[in-house]
């Protein structure tokens, strides 16, 4: 019986801890760059805002924005992810953001039937700690 009892009560503080990570917002996907068809993208694989706090820890990024201009490779990954602002940004968040954008994945054709490998999409992250996503 105290066994069981004592088992509860680490998963209730665990549920209890892990609950307003939960509550958090998903990152906006990355959009399509010259688009003038209008095409869009289907992101088979988003990363949720418990991961992006995860990677936010790993990097040491407590807050901070940050646009990146990314190219999809043959698997729909976006790669290869620069900072587009004037006068650059935080190396670490760049980083940062590079990590984020690599964990989307899209479909390998666009809504319009065209291969998305080798086109450019732009990515803007705004990161203010995991309260805020």
């Amino acid at each position: 019986m105290r066994r069981s009892t004592l088992i509860a009560g680490a998963a209730l503080i665990v549920l209890a801890s892990a609950g307003p990570a939960l509550a958090l917002k998903a990152v906006r996907a990355p959009v399509l760059l010259d688009n003038a068809a209008g095409a869009r993208l289907d992101w088979r694989i988003r990363p949720s805002a418990v991961q992006v706090a995860g990677i936010a820890r790993g990097y040491s990024v407590s807050g901070g924005a940050m646009t990146v201009e990314c190219v999809l490779d043959r698997n729909g990954r976006p790669g290869d992810c620069v900072d587009v602002a004037v006068g650059g940004g935080d190396l670490g968040f760049l980083r940062f953001a590079q990590e984020v954008a690599h964990v989307f994945k899209a479909a390998s054709k666009d809504s319009l039937g065209a291969a998305v490998a080798g086109r450019k999409v732009t990515f803007n992250l705004e990161f203010g700690g995991e309260s805020s996503l």
